[in-house]
């Protein structure tokens, strides 16, 4: 974070297990993000307004994406090898990238900090390989 930055505010060292509020200068709240102070994009937004996202957002986002993939039939066509599982902003994960080739899955993180719960429900759902995942 560049502390000559009028429009920014410090207000301490972030807590990687939670999620950061976006606040306007009248400290009216527009949002919460996921908080990476030394990257290109400091804040990715999960929600907009004022009160949190409901607890398991993660999760049903996650499935959300994985079950548009399952629509298009993209896991069970035996011409199609490659595809991408999740697509960051786009399915409304912000920072996650992950690209399935064949059974194998690579996942960027845009973000270095994520909320403990987001991490083991991706980390499970590779692990495990269930049919939820495909």
């Amino acid at each position: 974070m560049d502390p000559s930055a009028p429009d920014r505010q410090d207000l301490g060292t972030p807590d990687p297990a939670s999620l950061a509020q976006l606040v306007d200068h009248r400290d009216v709240v527009l949002g919460w993000g996921l908080l990476a102070p030394d990257a290109d994009i400091p804040l990715r937004v999960v929600h907009w307004g004022a009160a949190p996202p409901l607890d398991g957002w993660f999760e049903r986002r996650l499935a959300a994406a994985l079950a548009a993939r399952a629509e298009l039939g993209l896991a069970t066509d035996p011409g199609t090898t490659a595809y991408r599982e999740v697509n960051s902003e786009g399915d409304g994960l912000p920072g996650l990238v992950v690209d399935r080739y064949g059974d194998d899955r690579v996942v960027q993180l845009g973000t270095p900090r994520s909320p403990p719960a987001a991490r083991r429900s991706w980390s499970s759902c590779v692990r495990a390989r269930r049919a939820a995942c495909s």
